[in-house]
């Protein structure tokens, strides 16, 4: 069972563990992790796996659309944000940092890709991936 050291709201993280908005997520090891949506079904055990892919396909549609220079927030929902702990792409430095709304958690200072980002973890039991501009305004 997971232990959360740092704990908000909305989220808790620990070492190899963390929960955004009921989404679930423990490393079991390299090769498993284990992981529950928003919802609490029973945990799943999956292979790792990387959010790096969508994120890079993302951006290039939104930097080939001319709204390169605007955005500054990657925005996720819960179980994506839990892949982004879990592959070690937020951390608990990140999280010491974050503040939270009542149906956002905003994550600072995130660097994936070579580019610095604020992480919006939404509250939505839907897959999420997008950009937005600092007001959260989506291309």
């Amino acid at each position: 069972m997971a232990t959360y050291t740092l704990r908000g709201v909305n989220f808790g993280v620990g070492d190899g563990a963390a929960a955004f908005f009921g989404a679930r997520g423990e490393r079991l090891s390299d090769e498993r992790w284990l992981v529950t949506d928003m919802f609490g079904q029973t945990p799943t055990e999956v292979a790792p796996k990387s959010m790096l892919s969508d994120i890079q396909a993302v951006v290039q549609s939104d930097t080939e659309g001319g709204f390169g220079d605007r955005f500054t927030q990657l925005r996720v929902g819960p179980a994506e944000a839990v892949i982004l702990y879990l592959e070690g792409q937020i951390n608990r430095t990140h999280m010491e940092k974050a503040t939270e709304g009542p149906k956002i958690i905003d994550i600072p200072g995130v660097k994936i890709d070579g580019r610095q980002w604020t992480v919006r973890v939404l509250a939505s039991p839907t897959y999420i991936v997008d950009t937005a501009d600092a007001d959260g305004v989506t291309p």
